[in-house]
């Protein structure tokens, strides 16, 4: 039997957290042993990760670690303490779009 199993199920939030931690503690652990890597995460689904734990990534950890970290999201699948200006890079929408193609 392993801890898993008794543990029960991760959701799909929770593994998404995780791997988010862990991408992030990566750059800044390789950064620190001067070890060569990407500094550039893109994450999709993270809404996916409940609201406490994707506050906690955005406005704690990610500005602690020296990497671009991109998340396609919809503005309501974010939490509300989230100051969306701050982070925002580029906005996309029906009439702005990223290639300008026509619908």
């Amino acid at each position: 039997m392993n801890i898993d199993s008794a543990l029960g199920n991760k959701g799909t939030g929770k593994k998404k957290g995780e791997i988010a931690a862990f991408d992030l503690a990566y750059i800044k652990f390789a950064d620190k042993e001067d070890i060569p890597c990407l500094h550039f995460i893109l994450h999709d689904q993270i809404e996916n990760v409940h609201d406490n734990q994707m506050s906690n990534l955005l406005t704690e950890i990610v500005g602690q670690v020296n990497c671009q970290y991109v998340l396609p999201i919809l503005r309501d699948k974010l939490p509300s303490d989230i100051e969306v200006d701050q982070y925002r890079v580029v906005s996309l929408s029906q009439s702005n779009k990223l290639f300008k193609l026509p619908s």
